[in-house]
């Protein structure tokens, strides 16, 4: 009797679901914007680091690209995702081939694109990632994070989405509010998160990867306390 007692018991603890294991702390990749930076500081592991290597400005019909000047100094063994920002005045846009050929200057490793495109310009950008999303290596691309709430803004064409959840203007609580009820961005839009070290977030949602955008010159005390802050 007490043998099938204790067999009995046996079973249903193995029956039980087990606890899942905590889900790995988010990877961290610090935005490195235009400004001259010391990043040696950074210690094996700790963080990727995303630099701002270029603008190409959109002007009547043309691309012109503006590369980084400012210094940046990164430990060994860091090499930095190269980020483009395109900048558009409103005028009439460039063939999309024209500006890949700008963008095939950068490093094989991931590229991120950072293009706050318009309604009307979104064919466009479409094309321009379609054009461009065999390299090697990979694109990103940066969202606000409207655009992201009921679908990814180019779905199929990049490894990566980052929304970002800052500088989101007098919506911003109301997209804050939308996210949380929602537990998550749309498919697509999940792995990855943009954060501002100045607007800290009551909640945010789960993400593998946080970029961290900082308006100040990165140091030590800085990461140091935006890290403790995303554990």
């Amino acid at each position: 009797m007490r043998r099938l007692a204790a067999m009995l018991l046996l079973l249903g603890s193995c029956s039980r679901p087990q606890p899942q294991p905590p889900a790995p702390p988010p990877k961290l990749v610090l935005w490195v914007w235009d400004r001259a930076e010391d990043l040696r500081f950074l210690k094996p592991g700790e963080a990727e680091v995303a630099a701002l290597m270029a603008t190409i400005y959109l002007r009547n019909g043309r691309a012109e690209t503006w590369h980084r000047k400012l210094p940046l100094h990164l430990p060994e063994g860091i090499e930095p995702i190269s980020v483009v920002r395109l900048e558009s005045d409103g005028s009439p846009l460039p063939p999309p081939d024209s500006v890949q050929s700008h963008l095939m200057l950068f490093s094989q490793r991931l590229l991120q694109l950072d293009f706050d495109f318009r309604a009307s310009q979104r064919d466009w950008y479409l094309e321009l990632l379609g054009s461009i999303q065999s390299r090697d290596g990979g694109i990103s691309i940066t969202a606000v994070a409207s655009a992201c709430m009921d679908s990814p803004p180019a779905a199929g064409l990049v490894a990566e989405t980052v929304p970002m959840l800052f500088r989101m203007g007098p919506q911003r609580r109301a997209y804050l509010d939308r996210l949380q009820k929602q537990g998550a961005f749309a498919a697509g839009c999940r792995d990855s998160l943009g954060l501002s070290i100045d607007e800290p977030l009551p909640w945010r949602p789960a993400a593998k990867r946080i970029y961290i955008f900082n308006p100040n010159r990165w140091s030590r005390e800085s990461f140091d306390q935006v890290r403790a802050r995303l554990r």
